[in-house]
């Protein structure tokens, strides 16, 4: 163990001091025990424990619980755990000689944690991290992760040991409040998400850095880049926030505080930049706020404090930037609004003011600011529109050509979702993929890259994704993930630092 016990002479002249956590002891399982992770927002040391006793513990101190990290047999060959008192660090290793010479110069030996199958059938890898000052090591059954980490510059030093193969659902890691989330909206600056018990819980800007609860009974949420919106269980919609073109739908343009009440009957909402869109539960579509690009749909440029009605027999709606997209009963998917970077799809670049049918057999619709795309029911991912950062994932001589008709870019995939200038897409084995622009790390790759135009796996066992200016995604086991853009709290991990690999968001306390 070459780099960890080089970097071990910096420790004695350490002045750091954090507390030491509970020492695990030896796994107690009639045949297998399963390991779970946590993640330490402050330090950015992963721990790894078999007591559950420790993970919820942690967890009530502000640790972030990962869930099943992998699982570990009642026997076999051992594995240790010491703790640094200088760095606050902890360390695992199957090897006796290290666990002793580590203790011989003051690390404190915690003992047998978990054990090693002798059978070698799932390994456990272990990267090293020559940035810090300290010896900082990641151990990770996700091949995927070692990758990750070693393009950031972990140096990769082989299996440390290894784990069962996991017939079993690992524990779920805890989410919003002890709560598995459903859905994810995410807006320029403020993000939000709805839990199983059908709470919303909002972060970011005008709420703090983890999130808050806000109404209850809620089944829908859409934040938009100054409103929100929320649907009820009894169906009826609530705004607030910017009111300046009359996007909150309450006949005024004046902003709002709080949750106001504008209309009932309503299945689902969708904000844009300063428009509404409102599909209620007989199938009509109605629209509310800015109307400078025609995105209200009602065949006027004119702007209406009022919701106005654009459409009868939708299923679906979608709305970003300027302009505004519906599917139909029939599976037909129309556009109309701003259309500037042909983000309409309908072979033009002139702006509509009534929709206009695009494509057909289309499951779900997701909107861009300059770029539009469509999963159609047998799988097929279609983008259109601007390609100026990559965004609609083709390689092409010159990325500032306009895609005016939608483009084939993906097959096998069940869900899309567009954000300013990047896209992502849940393909049907549950892996998620990103590309676009990368500014901030919303592609979620743990590299630096400004752009990336070809689709790239970031995650596995994910259910749903949402993109704004950051990116979230809902993993299977209902945990919330998000990365990118962090300036006003909207990642909701308890800080305003940018990420560029997925976190979960803080359990609300």
């Amino acid at each position: 163990m070459r780099k960890a016990t080089g970097a071990l002479a910096l420790l004695s002249a350490a002045g750091i001091a954090l507390a030491c956590v509970v020492a695990p002891g030896t796994a107690q399982a009639a045949d297998s025990t399963q390991m779970l992770r946590l993640y330490n927002q402050y330090t950015g040391e992963h721990l790894f424990t078999s007591s559950e006793e420790e993970y919820d513990y942690l967890g009530s101190i502000g640790w972030t619980q990962e869930g099943g990290a992998w699982l570990a047999p009642a026997s076999g060959d051992e594995v240790y755990r010491l703790y640094n008192p200088y760095s606050g660090d902890h360390h695992y290793t199957k090897e006796a000689g290290e666990y002793e010479k580590l203790g011989s110069i003051g690390w404190k030996k915690e003992g047998v944690a978990w054990h090693s199958d002798t059978a070698k059938s799932v390994p456990i890898y272990r990267l090293y991290n020559p940035y810090v000052q300290f010896a900082t090591h990641h151990y990770t059954s996700s091949w995927d992760e070692v990758a990750s980490l070693e393009g950031l510059g972990w140096e990769y030093e082989g299996e440390a040991w290894y784990g069962l193969k996991d017939d079993e659902p690992a524990k779920p890691a805890e989410t919003i409040n002890g709560k598995r989330v459903t859905k994810v909206s995410l807006g320029a600056y403020t993000s939000a998400a709805i839990t199983e018990d059908g709470a919303l819980w909002m972060w970011g800007d005008d709420y703090s850095s983890t999130p808050e609860k806000v109404a209850d009974d809620v089944v829908c949420v859409s934040v938009g880049a100054i409103n929100n919106a929320f649907v009820k269980e009894d169906g009826t919609l609530w705004t607030w926030g910017g009111n300046y073109r009359g996007e909150l739908g309450d006949g005024t343009t004046s902003s709002v505080d709080a949750p106001k009440k504008v209309m009932d009957g309503v299945s689902s909402v969708a904000c844009g930049y300063m428009h509404t869109l409102v599909l209620k539960t007989d199938g009509s579509v109605w629209a509310m706020g800015d109307n400078q690009y025609g995105q209200l749909g009602n065949g006027t440029f004119d702007d209406s404090a009022k919701p106005v009605k654009v459409m009868d027999g939708a299923v679906a709606i979608a709305a970003c930037g300027s302009h505004s997209a519906a599917i139909k009963s029939d599976a037909t998917l129309w556009t109309w609004g701003n259309n500037y970077n042909a983000q309409l799809g309908n072979g033009s670049s002139e702006n509509s003011p009534t929709p206009g049918k695009v494509l057909d057999d289309v499951a779900s619709v997701s909107l861009g600011t300059a770029h539009s795309g469509a999963v159609t029911k047998d799988g097929t991912l279609y983008l259109w529109g601007s390609n100026n950062w990559g965004q609609l994932g083709i390689e092409v001589d010159n990325p500032f050509d306009l895609y005016k008709t939608p483009v084939k870019v993906m097959e096998g995939v069940k869900a899309v979702a567009l954000g300013d200038l990047h896209t992502a897409a849940v393909k049907t084995d549950g892996t998620l993929w990103t590309w676009g622009s990368n500014e901030n790390g919303q592609l979620g790759d743990g590299s630096t890259d400004v752009y990336r135009s070809t689709p790239k796996k970031v995650m596995d066992d994910v259910a749903s994704v949402a993109l704004g200016d950051a990116s979230a995604a809902v993993k299977t086991d209902g945990s919330l993930w998000t990365w990118g853009l962090n300036e006003d709290g909207q990642l909701g991990d308890g800080t305003t630092t940018n990420r560029n690999v997925p976190t979960q968001v803080s359990a609300a306390k």
